[in-house]
């Protein structure tokens, strides 16, 4: 089977890196490559191109829509596989694909299509999401599904946790599939509108810590957040701050502080009153920047 692939991300590094091994076997042959040569857009961006030289894959970096013609239309392609791109694919090369076109999306589809999809499901307390592969058709993330995989997660998950779950259960899926087409054994499962939905794009202001939610709220928030994301932030005398860990106070403290009082600090963490009788504590935080009953 002749194979191509888009990608440009950590997650396209991981299936990209497994379909190699396949190419390798002799059990597909990769046919053409299309990634980034960089990005300022994914803040997981993974270099492909130096896998594909070591074995001669043809490889084009991206740039525009033309691209995808200059490097698919001429080729005969079973399979393509798009997995961690941020760009829709135009019908014309999905059409020019033999045997299927998969894209990926983490997240338990139908559920949860749309952006963002691991940020979001920390930052809302979800406790399981999954590794989704499906037919990419006009609309995004809403065909049938090829393979799918849970991933459990635990409230001690920070964005990088959930980001590795997510490495770890695509190469045995890659595999699944290639064996899957190889055999024609893959019958492919129409995902059901009912309850489905979208996630909107993050934006900036979605990273900022409201001190008047739940202390559980923005832990969930700062984990989303976290590396390889930017952080959630919050704004003290003018000065931007970045908090990429937290830990709960365990003990309910004064209904009558108000969110966003600074109960008490140490070197390296501040504890500051949330809504209700919640509190947090802001790790790798320097402290000496914060004074006990003053507010943020």
């Amino acid at each position: 089977m002749n194979v191509a692939f888009i990608g440009c991300v950590e997650t396209s590094h991981a299936a990209f890196k497994q379909l190699l091994k396949h190419h390798v076997e002799g059990k597909i042959k990769l046919v053409a490559l299309i990634t980034k040569s960089k990005s300022v857009f994914n803040s997981d961006y993974a270099s492909l191109a130096e896998l594909a030289l070591e074995l001669g894959i043809e490889t084009t970096f991206f740039i525009n829509d033309t691209d995808y013609e200059k490097a698919l239309l001429d080729k005969h392609i079973d399979i393509l596989f798009c997995i961690g791109w941020s760009h829709i694919i135009p019908s014309k090369i999905l059409h020019h694909v033999k045997k299927a076109a998969i894209g990926f999306h983490p997240a338990k589809l139908p559920s949860n299509r749309g952006r963002h999809p691991l940020i979001w499901a920390l930052a809302l307390g979800l406790t399981e999401t999954a590794s989704s592969f499906f037919l990419m058709e006009e609309n995004v993330d809403s065909g049938a599904l090829v393979d799918q995989e849970t991933i459990e997660i635990f409230d001690t998950d920070y964005a990088r946790d959930l980001y590795n779950k997510v490495l770890l259960v695509i190469p045995q899926q890659i595999s699944k599939i290639v064996k899957g087409y190889h055999d024609n054994s893959i019958e492919p499962q129409p995902q059901v509108e009912t309850g489905s939905n979208y996630w909107r794009k993050r934006s900036a202001i979605d990273g900022a810590i409201d001190w008047r939610m739940h202390a559980n709220d923005i832990y969930n928030l700062i984990r989303a957040l976290s590396s390889p994301y930017p952080g959630a932030t919050f704004l003290k005398g003018g000065e931007i701050y970045t908090v990429t860990c937290a830990t709960h106070h365990n003990e309910m403290v004064a209904l009558n502080f108000e969110p966003g009082k600074i109960l008490s600090t140490t070197r390296t963490k501040v504890h500051v009153k949330c809504s209700g009788t919640s509190s947090l504590w802001l790790e790798n935080i320097d402290g000496s920047k914060f004074i006990t009953g003053e507010y943020i």
